[in-house]
């Protein structure tokens, strides 16, 4: 039969995918050039070719012969189809009925001159009737491409179309491209001279030639393959013709034809594992029984125990039986940590009443310690448990579970959040389930999954708990997926969970019954067909079964029903347009419960009920549908009492501008509209739920997403209604919230509901949102908020005027004039605050910001004793005069007063200071302590010179007492010690020598000195080193007090450089005594009077001399403050 050619649909640019096929002396047979593709395709994939022969060519009888198409899933993976067939672009003729209109007058209401209203007769446009006319389209049609005739110079659209085996666990749809002879034609190219040429030999090898090869005796394959790789490849299976060398090639009776392509990757068997979830580990579909892992990670399984079977009766192709005492190992998942993330999924189906049955689970009993997962189903309780142990502690939560019955197929989800104690989540057919805590012995630590994951079984040390029957579609994934990617795989296998495929390419007929998987394969048929029986147009007649109308709009007369299922399970209804019936889909039920069925993306429009479920209809999901224009949306009703149980699930559709009302539901209903627009509804003995998805993104202020932050969501009446922590990027996934019941005793709004969040290392913050829709709530976790509560010493008042510098860059004071301070917000961390106040002693703060807290700062009073002095000058006395110390002892636990000064202490920063070395340990009348310093000044931006101060002071050898220096500083330890203070500046980004010169006011004994350097950045004194660096002796020496220093250690010294010697300022008063040396830098101190000390102790006045004796600058490193 000769076929026709006709014009061809507008080239689509998709890059350079074009082969010529022709004689090796360059006469072209035949162009092919795919101008339009499915470059991405779930299960259904299409191409559409280019087809010009240069001679008349009879194509083969069958597709096994020359011209074989195959297809690949992706670049580097060849795998044929699981059906294709082929159509032609053709011009046909469709009858098309065209309303015809006219006028007629009815009463309406008119205006007269003032604008007044009276009734009058109005002229209306409407329909009269109708005729057929002839129209003309150009479509694509089937084809019957085996053995037919293509004449030259022609041009030819041929589309193929293909249905691919649904893959689980991808992310992105999978690619594939129409290949000839098992190469891609996107790959294919112009000749170039350069490349080589192979043939086929007859023991099917390849071989390499210099030159085109014409075909001999030998050799079998007039076709000549041409690439520009090196390796040849072995492409013999398809370039053979019934085994018999030289015979007529596909495309014409010539000897030799030649193909050519640039790419190296053809059959290579590569697999790209890009096609799936970049972190799924391992997949098994249960087709054959070699327990191959399709997720291109290569874990193969393997038998224990006894062997399954492989049966036709799978999910999705085949599945594996285990009758009981049967088992795979995943050989996967040893090694792994109990805490990690991770989603395993399969499909089962339990055909035995067997309790305690596990679909998988890896497990290890040693003693009382185990780690192990694993998923459960107990029958007699009706429960699905999720164990997960480790480290010796059990975390189990159980689903109450009654959808679970017997010979069903399932899907079972289970999703750890990862952590030391974590949310586990449990999925049944693509739901998340309300769980209970059975057992949570708290958090655990590191515990290595010791042995393999077991599909159909659990394995302990000795004991096996198997799974009796089906099993199909086992996943494990090495995140936490979301609950919107659990539904997704689904309805991914429900809606391609079938073994069977009717192909109709026209439309039926009114009462054509449905008894198997079937699809209208020609897309978009419009189709008028009265349901002259009330008994539906098109009849479900078998349970298990797909019908997919294919875009088919069903138009009927106003009475009947376009589909009707009476009592059939598991039937999902997809891609149907159905108008103008009194019934669109119709579930109807006489004599058992009509279940587990789903309506997927159908439209329902101008009927007087879009959807009708009656009697006995439940865990019917209808996902994605479109519901409009009829009296009643979707219509559930319980006339004859047999009653509706609950959980039927409206999805992600849209239920609008239906006349009466957009849901209506009577009668021992509970069903759930989930993402679903209506708004209309009425509700009678029965319940509805009105459910949305919600979303949270929780980000810090600089709109960072925050990880690890606990999410949680309440109701109106504080229920939780979920708590999930959130992923590296702040988010959570999507979640189930609840707007509100309806009932006979009215309806109860469940939002405003109140979203919080809280993360130690922030403050936390919560909104109240009304949850009418699918929202994405954005929660912005700040800084902590710390207010300081300043208070007197003396008598507990408040202080105000007190101001307030810390060691946070960013903090702002926003006042000092009342209390309480703040809130401030600081970060997360450990900081400082300096407090001062006219009257009174300077308070340096440090404190943890690791939640919203107040800080309590007492500041002492310069002119009485504390609260705290008091308190423990009365516990002295009750402990030394009542003998009562309880209070002493409590409070020297608490305070520890006399070691207080200790607290601070810090190593030395010896980047900073250079060198300290004692030139002179002896005070005398002629002589003082000299202490010679190098210290390297950090550099500031902005500022050529720092302050440097440095502070000394003395404590007893037990460290119980410490001795007045000078006046005040500002820097006295608890209890009141006031220090010598030298003070200088020095240049950034040099090192600078001084001397610092002490006599410190002592009486006889032996002491302890304590230095502490610090250098202000700008106006917060940073502190480079807080230590005891020596011991003082202090003796009588014919009635004159000797002072001898040892410093400790053996002191950091520095080669010191020539360089001039700079003086400071004097800015003492005059000393008391003319024996004392003349001071030159700056000097703090003051005589103690000698009635303040024991009269037999000797006094030497303190002073203190800084002499500064260079600068020396370097280059050589850069601080910054």
């Amino acid at each position: 039969m000769n076929i026709s050619a006709q014009s061809t649909l507008e080239k689509i640019n998709i890059g350079e995918r074009f082969i010529r096929i022709q004689t090796n002396v360059g006469n072209p047979i035949i162009d092919i050039e795919l101008i339009e593709n499915t470059d991405n395709c779930l299960t259904n994939c299409y191409a559409v070719l280019q087809i010009h022969p240069h001679q008349e060519i009879t194509l083969p009888n069958n597709s096994d012969s020359e011209f074989a198409w195959t297809f690949k899933k992706e670049k580097s993976w060849m795998d044929d189809l699981v059906s294709y067939h082929f159509e032609l672009l053709e011009q046909t003729e469709h009858v098309v009925e065209v309303p015809e209109y006219g006028k007629i007058n009815v009463n309406g209401t008119c205006f007269d001159e003032e604008n007044e209203t009276y009734q009058c007769e109005i002229e209306q446009d409407v329909q009269t009737g109708s005729h057929e006319e002839i129209t003309y389209i150009d479509e694509f049609v089937p084809f019957n491409f085996w053995g037919e005739t293509l004449e030259a110079n022609e041009n030819y659209t041929l589309k193929i179309v293909g249905k691919k085996r649904l893959e689980f666990g991808k992310t992105n749809n999978i690619d594939w491209i129409p290949t000839i002879k098992g190469f891609e034609l996107k790959e294919w190219e112009w000749w170039n001279a350069s490349y080589g040429y192979r043939i086929c030999q007859n023991n099917n090898a390849t071989q390499n030639i210099a030159t085109p090869f014409n075909g001999t005796d030998g050799f079998c394959g007039d076709i000549i393959w041409i690439r520009n790789a090196t390796a040849p490849e072995n492409i013999c299976a398809y370039s053979t013709v019934s085994g018999i060398c030289g015979g007529s090639i596909a495309f014409a009776n010539d000897t030799g034809g030649k193909y050519w392509e640039n790419e190296s990757d053809s059959l290579n068997g590569n697999y790209d594992s890009s096609i799936y979830d970049p972190d799924t580990e391992q997949i098994f579909h249960f087709d054959n029984t070699t327990w191959v892992d399709s997720s291109g990670n290569g874990r193969t399984g393997s038998i224990e125990d006894s062997d399954p079977s492989i049966t036709s009766d799978g999910i999705l192709g085949n599945a594996i039986y285990v009758d009981g005492d049967d088992c795979l190992n995943s050989n996967y998942m040893a090694g792994l940590d109990v805490r990690d993330p991770y989603t395993i999924c399969v499909w089962a189906k339990n055909t035995s009443a067997v309790d305690d049955d596990n679909m998988f689970g890896a497990a290890e009993q040693d003693s009382n310690v185990h780690d192990t997962i694993e998923l459960k189903w107990q029958r007699t309780t009706n429960r699905l448990y999720f164990y997960r142990i480790g480290d010796g502690k059990a975390q189990y939560r159980y689903a109450n579970d009654e959808n679970i019955t017997l010979d069903d197929w399932n899907h079972y989800c289970i999703v750890s959040d990862g952590g030391a104690d974590t949310d586990m989540h449990l999925y049944l057919n693509g739901l998340e389930q309300s769980t209970a805590l059975h057992a949570d012995d708290g958090d655990f630590g590191a515990d290595t999954v010791t042995r393999d994951m077991r599909i159909g079984c659990v394995k302990g040390t000795n004991t096996y708990r198997h799974w009796p029957g089906y099993l199909d579609e086992y996943k494990m994934i090495s995140t936490n997926k979301s609950a919107d990617w659990v539904l997704d795989e689904y309805m991914n296998g429900i809606a391609d969970a079938r073994n069977t495929t009717l192909e109709e390419n026209s439309c039926p007929s009114d009462d054509t019954l449905i008894n198997e998987t079937t699809k209208f394969e020609a897309a978009n048929l419009f189709c008028n067909l009265n349901d002259g029986g009330s008994s539906g147009v098109l009849i479900i007649n078998a349970s298990d079964i797909i019908l997919d109308c294919n875009g088919m709009n069903l138009n009927g007369t106003g009475s009947g029903a376009g589909i009707f299922n009476d009592g059939f399970d598991n039937v999902t209804i997809k891609n149907c347009k159905i108008s103008n019936y009194f019934i669109g889909i119709s579930l109807n039920n006489i004599d058992s419960n009509v279940e587990n069925n789903s309506l997927i993306d159908n439209k329902l429009f101008s009927n007087n009920m879009g959807a009708f479920f009656y009697d006995g209809v439940f865990k019917t999901i209808i996902s994605g549908n479109n519901i409009t224009g009829n009296e009643y949306g979707i219509y559930i009703d319980n006339y004859i009492g047999e009653g509706i149980e609950k959980n039927n699930t409206i999805i992600n559709s849209s239920i609008i501008s239906n006349e009466d009302y957009d849901v209506y539901i009577t009668a021992d209903a509970y069903d759930f509209f989930i993402n679903t627009s209506y708004e209309t509804e009425y509700v009678n003995n029965a319940n509805l739920s009105r459910q949305w998805y919600l979303k949270v993104n929780v980000t810090n202020k600089s709109m960072v997403g925050i990880e690890d932050a606990e999410v949680s969501v309440h109701d109106k009446f504080n229920n939780l209604e979920w708590q999930e922590n959130t992923t590296a990027s702040g988010l959570t996934g999507w979640n189930i919230i609840t707007q509100y019941n309806l009932n006979s005793s009215g309806k109860f709004n469940y939002t405003p509901h109140t979203i919080s969040g809280l993360n130690p290392r922030y403050s936390d913050n919560s909104t109240i949102q009304n949850i009418t829709d699918n929202e994405i709530v954005y929660l912005l976790l700040g800084d902590l908020n710390i207010t300081f509560n300043v208070t007197s010493g003396e008598d507990g008042s408040e202080l105000d005027n007190v101001n307030i510098i810390c060691n946070y860059t960013d903090f702002n004071q926003s006042g000092d004039t009342t209390n309480l301070y703040g809130p401030f917000t600081f970060p997360y961390g450990i900081w400082w605050c300096k407090f001062s106040r006219e009257n009174y002693y300077n308070k340096t703060v440090e404190f943890s910001t690791n939640n919203d807290k107040i800080v309590d700062v007492i500041m002492s009073s310069r002119d009485s004793l504390t609260i705290q002095e008091h308190t423990w000058l009365e516990a002295i006395y009750d402990c030394l005069i009542n003998k009562d110390c309880d209070v002493y002892d409590l409070w020297n636990q608490t305070y520890e007063i006399t070691s207080s000064i200790w607290d601070q202490f810090k190593q030395t920063d010896e980047s900073v200071v250079i060198s300290e070395v004692t030139t002179n340990s002896v005070v005398n009348e002629t002589s003082n302590l000299t202490i010679e310093y190098l210290i390297d000044v950090p550099v500031k931006e902005d500022y050529q010179f720092l302050p440097i101060r440095i502070f000394y002071w003395f404590m007893d050898e037990n460290n119980e007492t410490c001795y007045n220096q000078a006046k005040d500083t500002g820097n006295a330890e608890t209890p009141f010690c006031n220090p010598l203070v030298a003070q200088t500046i020095g240049e950034v980004n040099t090192q600078i020598n001084f001397t610092v010169e002490l006599r410190p006011d002592l009486p006889a004994g032996n002491y302890t000195i304590v230095r502490r350097i610090d250098i202000d950045p700008e106006n917060v004194w940073l502190n480079y080193g807080h230590e005891a660096i020596g011991m003082i002796e202090v003796t009588e020496n014919g009635g004159k007090p000797d002072i001898k220093l040892s410093m400790n250690g053996e002191p950091k010294k520095h080669e010191m450089q020539d360089s001039p010697t700079h003086t400071i300022t004097e800015t003492e008063e005059a000393l008391q005594t003319s024996e004392e040396p003349k001071t030159t830098g700056m000097m703090t101190g003051e005589t103690v009077k000698q009635t303040d000390i024991l009269s037999y102790v000797a006094v030497i006045t303190s002073i203190i001399t800084l002499v500064m004796v260079g600068l020396i600058y370097s280059n050589s490193r850069k601080r910054t403050i």
